[in-house]
């Protein structure tokens, strides 16, 4: 049994990580499974962990895979998992604080590229500065090869600027992403976005719970002890989330920020809608779009060109003032 121990762990704060101690394990072993069951090495982290792990539920099939090669490797595996969920609010500026820290390493690192690509440039123009204007270079000089030298190296370095400085640009522009994403996140429509995805995924936490796995049109397998507790975990977690985003919702709705305009009130004769500032009479409510008269046809005036908005773009309803547009 050799002396290195690796140690799994799993919490909402910190995500899936795997830590090696005392010594390292050959590349031909730990590699295979660590792309396996993918792993990925980080450098700010000190180990190996989990993409977008925190405050996820672990993937247990990934680390008891993981635990079960490195054992039969020889290695000694100790896994340990708390899956207490904590405060939403502790999460959230959690994650904004390490959005924040990514976005000034990538500002950092893009300064020092920039720095790089400026002192290549400089090198390529101080020679071009010492070559009187349209100097050709002159075969059988004894200057020759050195003039020619020194000319592609300058080119070269000067190619190598702009790239230097196309990867700083790059470097600052996902920095300036990051820092927009905590803004979009919150951004009206995607909180009620996410609120409805979080919704769907209770219903089907709720479904397996109550009435088991599907197998086949009207028949389905009874949860297995294991099965229940993982879709159990699921609908707490679900239900913790949507405690903390449907309330911020509702404020967006009761701001005029968001639409509150369902099928019901669109639905009957003779109807308009305003959807993104213009109003247009109803066709049909559908149950997730509205259909609209657009146009007349150029073809037939008396015909109509028609158009569909999710509910979300409507603003307002009101009977038609012009009556009957059938």
């Amino acid at each position: 049994m050799s002396a290195i121990t690796i140690e799994i762990s799993h919490t909402m704060a910190e995500g899936t990580l795997m830590r090696i101690f005392g010594g390292t394990i050959p590349a031909d072993v730990l590699k295979p499974i660590a792309r396996a069951q993918n792993w990925r090495w980080s450098r700010y982290l000190g180990a190996y962990h989990q993409q977008q792990s925190r405050d996820q539920l672990p993937r247990r099939w990934r680390i008891d895979a993981t635990a079960t090669a490195l054992r039969a490797a020889g290695y000694t595996v100790t896994v340990s998992i708390d899956t207490t969920l904590r405060p939403m609010e502790e999460s959230e500026a959690d994650r904004a604080e390490r959005i924040e820290d990514y976005a000034d390493r990538r500002h950092r690192r893009a300064d020092r590229k920039s720095a790089e690509a400026a002192a290549t440039r400089k090198k390529a123009t101080d020679v071009f500065d010492h070559i009187p204007f349209g100097q050709p270079m002159m075969p059988g000089h004894h200057s020759y090869n050195r003039d020619r030298r020194q000319r592609e190296r300058a080119w070269n370095n000067l190619g190598k600027s702009y790239k230097q400085q196309d990867y700083a640009n790059k470097l600052h522009a996902q920095a300036e992403t990051a820092r927009n994403h905590t803004d979009h996140r919150y951004a009206p429509r995607a909180v009620r976005s996410r609120v409805r995805n979080l919704e769907k995924e209770l219903r089907t936490a709720e479904v397996h719970l109550t009435q088991g796995t599907y197998l086949a049109p009207g028949v389905r397998e009874p949860l297995s002890e294991g099965s229940r507790a993982l879709w159990q975990e699921t609908k707490e977690r679900l239900e913790h989330q949507l405690a903390y985003w449907r309330p911020i919702m509702d404020q967006y709705i009761a701001e005029g920020k968001l639409s509150n305009v369902t099928r019901e009130d669109v639905k009957g004769k003779n109807k308009q809608v305003k959807a993104r500032g213009r109003w247009y009479d109803v066709v049909r409510a559908n149950p997730t779009t509205v259909t609209v008269k657009t146009m007349r046809s150029a073809i037939n005036p008396d015909d109509w060109l028609t158009g569909k908005y999710s509910y979300d773009d409507v603003t307002e309803v009101r009977d038609n003032p012009h009556g009957s547009t059938s």
